[in-house]
């Protein structure tokens, strides 16, 4: 395609007339980023129904809040019996409580009976963790006033305070304020105290904004009114165009307040924001945001009739739309039926990167225009980053020549001059374009019909509306047969009109011309819908006068104007691609109507690229990294790093092969010190065969830092690029490369900083945060305080087993399952029903201020205080001696054994069948005769799923055992990965049943606990578990559920977790397997993963793993989490304490069925919350 060029470098000069004067006020603190949110006018104009905004609610927590999408707002005339589409009643007859206040029509919002308003639907709001807004007319009620309702808590009548000379022009609803009047401030001091008692969040106050300077008092006593309700209630003031001669006085009034007219999905509408946004620009900040108003994307025009309506923007526009609103930091206010949204508006507003541009960005200024090829530059809070916008908005006019209309009108406008007899000659011509115009005289209703259109020939005439159009476009509303843009009847004269087509400017109807007919003849006419404030300009055209869309232009940044003084790198954020380096300025061809929206780095050494949104991934081509890197690692070992992250959140770290992806997790200890990173390439290939369970086979450490052996995997003979991808990256982190190598020998993995990384509290160094000790009298003080918390009686209603004491059932002395009213329990020895909740890891801490502090004591006081009764698995807790004690379990061990792999013994060899039978001699007496002990499991987490071709080649390829001449023998038959898969299912049936029928033997009296399956086994290993009393299976994710039912279904088992636990990358310690924003989102995690689980029948118990948090530099395998319930210093996390009370006391009744369990989900970042912490990111 041909393109234009043009080397945009002049930055425009700002037409803003003044300097902002913004004095800070409290209230700005409620909307301290742009809202994002829902508003019902663009899809239902004054008829949204309770109904229809609980759908939209519904899919915003579904599909958006994690994005940042919070509020819901019932947009106009929710009080009106009679509102009706885009339109309002002539003589409205609002509902009115005594004092003259507005409230909601019960038939359309049915929850609001009974006197209750709008309280139950913003409780239903608020349970999916959004916020809810309503829509307000400035003034006191008409109605009220002919009722002359008194002003509550005065004597003042709404009759003595109304101005009845101060009406909305284009709603009947509303008198004015007459703010000079006594019990005028307290009639809307009563009205947002109302709105308070509901729980409103938010409230958009319509005809405040234009006129201003008449409704200046009414703006104020606004304002007062929300400082005194007692609720922080953002304010947004409409409709537009604000005056900007008043931009101090709104700034310090309101927190949005809107620039346009309403804004529909027409390009011209969307063309003049640009201008508007520019002038605007300096207002922009914390608690005041200008306002272009909302976005008219997705299903528009529904109406009461659920009408298919869909936005008339082009998918370019749309891009323009989002992009401008962003980098100008608009608030937000999604236009659309939500439900309906189809996959590409989705993806437009749940682009986490550029959202982030709107929630973030500061400076937003207009960096260049010129014959309208526009830029827009913003910086990147806490970096020298910038976001790049380039625009493409040249017009192609209505798309016609002028020059060659069949027919041109004169201007119709007002009430006088309406409409016009027109006549068009059609001979040769095979298509017919009816066009509306505006004109730019101020008007805006721009409503127009074509009366009784029709063709005219030899052969006689047709009527227009008989046949189909190809497309039809209108500014506003729907173009429609028989009907106005409102989906009104036609109307003329006060006639209804015999056939005919309703549209509003600027509209295009484009027909196919059928032959024989030469001449179209119609009435073009101002609609009533105009309500004499129309003005428009009416043309007919033929195929002939067509101009062709015109082709993509090539808008030119200067990158020094932008704030760069060397070479720089660019991520574009609709396409997650990076660019590449780029010098001196950057192009990009750019759609008519278009735009792109572009983050911009500096390149050099160190690289410092930052991480947001959902997904974020950088990459680099390996001759930006180093030029003389080579493409072919086959000969090193070694890929070197030295590098520097601002967080211990983990990262994907990826090579790009012609052949494919490779992949290792990188978790590094600590934070904000250069590491280097001696990285060994074999596990970019493939796992070795170490290991008994999952952690052992996927983990791999380092002295600064450790893998996660995940793949995909495969050879390096081809590297092209290198990328690093985090998934819900928490707050912005960095990552800085420094340098980057190749080694055939191990350089060391090291931390490159002077001094020691961990203080004498086994805390990291080098960050701060407010819990963190600082001195040893600290430490003492604050375990002091918690040993005060930990006194009282029992608060969970349990028996000394753990088990409730108002329950009961068969007693046998020892721990067992009963399935009870379709429900499965535990039973204690004495008899009561029992859930256990537990830990794993329990034991006396390692404390650096002695084993005071970390005594078993203290640790059965907490288990007691927090409602925990089980001593989970891998714990060296013991009674004390003055016999405290909790249920517990044991975790069998078999006998040591020469041959294994990948955690499978030689199963048919007698050696290992009289090795167990003797482990279990040796293991089961002590605890035979034990009425504390659940029970046995039998082992954890085995590695060998999906690698099972992989472990029968270890058994050939290894000594000579029994399983090999038992596996040589089988493969005889048939060598396949299926009959592979089906051989090692077959041994490790043969190795369960050998543990269970020896612990059984020695030990009849306890529980078998199967062995503790990890994450999803297939459905052949999930039947085995039938074989135990219970199945134990680990599920880390954020909901267990979907794990629990499918091993519930194939077994019929009760179920019992073995591990799961929740964390957040901070401190210096990663986030674990799941993780969470913060520590309240943590809590809010066991919550609802707890009561989730236990509203399963299945459901025994669950064991968090585990009772206190790694150590910053890691275990034996490298784990470094943040998953304590006590941190390094042995003092809880007290959100968790909290969760953990509150779960234990519910657990009973929502296990019971009788309790609905927790709903809310926690979040991972800003973001919200992944579906499962499982997923790869992309590396693409």
């Amino acid at each position: 395609m041909q393109s234009m060029m043009l080397a945009a470098y002049v930055t425009v000069a700002l037409w803003v007339s003044q300097t902002p004067t913004i004095e800070n006020k409290p209230f700005h603190a409620w909307a301290p980023t742009p809202p994002m949110g829902w508003n019902s006018w663009d899809c239902f104009g004054a008829t949204v129904t309770e109904e229809q905004t609980k759908a939209n609610a519904d899919y915003m927590a579904e599909h958006l809040a994690r994005h940042g999408w919070q509020y819901i707002v019932v947009d106009i005339q929710w009080y009106e019996p009679q509102s009706k589409g885009w339109d309002y009643a002539r003589n409205p007859k609002p509902v009115l409580d005594e004092y003259g206040r507005l409230w909601p029509v019960v038939a359309k919002f049915p929850s609001s009976a009974d006197g209750k308003g709008f309280k139950p639907l913003a409780d239903y709001v608020h349970a999916k963790g959004l916020k809810f807004g309503v829509h307000l007319m400035r003034g006191i009620p008409r109605e009220a006033v002919k009722r002359d309702c008194r002003v509550l808590g005065t004597d003042v009548t709404a009759s003595a305070i109304a101005n009845t000379a101060s009406t909305c022009p284009w709603n009947p609803d509303m008198y004015g304020v007459d703010m000079s009047k006594p019990g005028a401030q307290a009639y809307y001091d009563s009205v947002f105290k109302l709105l308070a008692s509901w729980d409103i969040d938010y409230v958009k106050v319509d005809d405040l904004s234009r006129p201003y300077h008449p409704q200046k008092p009414e703006v104020e006593a606004i304002r007062k009114a929300i400082d005194a309700c007692g609720r922080p209630i953002v304010l947004s003031t409409s409709p537009g165009a604000t005056p900007f001669e008043v931009a101090d006085h709104v700034a310090t009034h309101a927190n949005l307040w809107r620039l346009t007219d309403d804004f529909w999905d027409s390009w011209p509408l969307l063309k003049q924001e640009f201008a508007i946004c520019d002038r605007w620009s300096p207002y922009i900040g914390p608690g005041h945001w200008p306002d272009p108003d909302m976005l008219p994307l997705g299903a528009i025009h529904v109406g009461p009739q659920m009408n298919k309506g869909w936005t008339k923007f082009t998918r370019d526009e749309q891009v323009t739309l989002m992009t401008l609103f962003c980098m100008v930091r608009a608030p937000l206010m999604f236009g659309g039926h939500l439900p309906w949204n189809d996959e590409f508006t989705l993806s437009l507003i749940t682009n986490d990167e550029v959202l982030a541009v709107d929630q973030r960005s500061l400076n937003n200024r207009q960096l260049f225009r010129q014959d309208d090829l526009v830029g827009w530059v913003a910086d990147v809070p806490d970096s020298p980053d910038k976001y790049l916008a380039l625009f493409n908005a040249r017009d192609a006019g209505d798309g016609f020549d002028h020059s060659k209309a069949l027919f041109t009108s004169g201007i119709l406008r007002g009430r006088s001059n309406r409409s016009v007899e027109v006549t068009a000659d059609i001979r040769g011509a095979s298509k017919l374009f009816l066009v509306v115009s505006t004109t730019p005289d101020g008007f805006d209703n721009d409503h127009a019909d074509w009366l009784e259109p029709r063709l005219i020939g030899p052969g006689g005439e047709k009527k227009l509306t008989d046949l189909q159009w190809v497309t039809a476009t209108a500014g506003w509303g729907q173009a429609a047969v028989g009907k106005n843009a409102s989906g009104q009847d036609l109307i003329w004269d006060g006639k209804p009109v015999a056939f005919g087509i309703g549209t509003h400017a600027p509209s295009v109807i484009e027909y196919d011309l059928p032959a024989g007919y030469e001449t179209f003849e119609a009435t073009g006419a101002l609609d009533a819908g105009s309500r004499g404030r129309g003005s428009v300009q009416l043309f007919v055209y033929s195929d002939k006068a067509v101009v062709p869309v015109p082709e993509n232009a090539t808008v030119t940044a200067s990158l020094a104007d932008a704030g760069f003084t060397g070479p720089v790198r660019i991520r574009d954020l609709w396409s997650h691609q990076d660019l590449g380096v780029f010098e001196k300025e950057f192009s990009r061809d750019i759609a008519f109507h278009g735009a792109g929206l572009y983050r911009v780095s500096p390149a050099q050494m160190p690289l410092k690229v930052a991480f947001e949104g959902r997904v974020s991934e950088h990459k680099w081509p390996l001759k930006e990294l180093d030029a003389q890197l080579p493409s072919d690692w086959s000969d090193y070992q070694f890929l070197v790093l030295e590098l520097k992250t601002s967080t211990p959140q983990r990262f994907s770290l990826w090579l790009h092969t012609a052949e494919g992806k490779r992949r290792i997790m990188f978790q590094p200890f600590g934070q904000n010190v250069w590491l280097r990173a001696s990285i060994p390439l074999q596990y970019f290939k493939g796992k070795d065969q170490k290991g008994v369970d999952l952690a052992s086979t996927n983990n791999r450490r380092m002295n600064s830092f450790w893998m996660g052996v995940w793949g995909p995997f495969g050879q390096l003979k081809n590297v092209e690029a290198l990328s690093v991808a985090m998934d819900y990256p928490l707050n912005s982190p960095t990552l800085e490369i420094r340098s980057i190598r190749l080694a055939k020998e191990d350089a060391g993995s090291e931390f490159v900083v002077d001094g020691p990384v961990v203080d004498e509290f086994g805390q990291w160094a080098h960050a701060d945060w407010p819990r963190k000790i600082k001195s040893r009298e600290q430490l003492e003080r604050e375990m002091a305080e918690e040993q005060k918390s930990l006194a009282g009686g029992d608060e969970f209603g349990y028996c000394p087993y753990g088990g409730y004491k108002n329950t009961q059932a068969r007693a046998t002395g020892f721990f067992r399952v009963e399935r009870i009213d379709g429900r499965w329990w535990f039973v204690d020895p004495d008899g009561h029903l029992f859930l256990s909740t537990g830990a794993d890891c329990i034991g006396p801490a390692r404390s650096r201020t002695g084993d005071q502090a970390g005594g078993a004591a203290l640790i059965y006081q907490r288990m007691d205080a927090w409602g925990m009764n089980t001593v989970g698995n891998w714990s060296s807790l013991r009674p004390t001696d003055d016999g405290r004690r909790k249920a517990y379990v044991v975790s069998f061990r078999g006998p040591r054994v020469q041959t294994m792999y990948l955690g499978m013994p030689d199963v048919y060899s007698e050696e290992f069948a009289r090795g167990i039978d003797q482990a279990a001699a040796t293991q089961c007496p002590q605890y035979r005769s034990d009425p504390w002990l659940l029970g046995y499991f039998l082992g954890n987490e085995p590695p060998w799923e999906g690698r099972e071709s992989e472990m029968v080649d270890m058994f050939l390829k290894g000594p000579a055992t029994a399983t090999q001449a038992r596996l040589k023998e089988y493969l005889a038959q048939g060598d396949t990965p299926k009959r592979r898969e089906e051989f090692v299912h077959a041994m490790f049936e043969r190795y369960l049943t050998l543990m269970g029928d020896a612990i059984k033997k020695h030990d009849p009296n306890h529980l078998n606990l199967g062995i503790r399956f990890g994450g999803a086994p297939a459905p052949a290993v999930m039947k085995m578990g039938r074989a135990f009393d219970v199945c134990s299976i680990n599920v880390y994710e954020y909901e267990p559920t979907k794990q629990l039912k499918a091993l519930y279904e194939a077994t019929g088992r009760p179920l019992l977790i073995g591990e799961f636990h929740f964390g957040v990358p901070a401190d210096g310690l990663g986030a674990g397997l799941v993780q969470t924003a913060n520590q309240i989102e943590r809590a809010k995690g066991y919550r609802y993963y707890m009561e989730q689980a236990a509203a399963l029948p299945g459901f025994l118990g669950a064991h968090w793993f585990q009772w206190s948090d790694q150590p910053v530099l890691g275990r034996m395998d490298g784990e470094n989490y943040n998953i304590g319930l006590v941190d390094v210093t042995n003092r809880p996390y007290p959100e968790m304490v909290e969760a953990l009370k509150t779960t234990h006391k519910r657990l009973h009744d929502v296990h019971g069925g009788t309790l609905a369990p927790f709903a809310e989900r926690p979040k991972a970042s800003q973001a919200g919350t992944l579906d499962s912490p499982w997923r790869i990111p992309t590396g693409d």
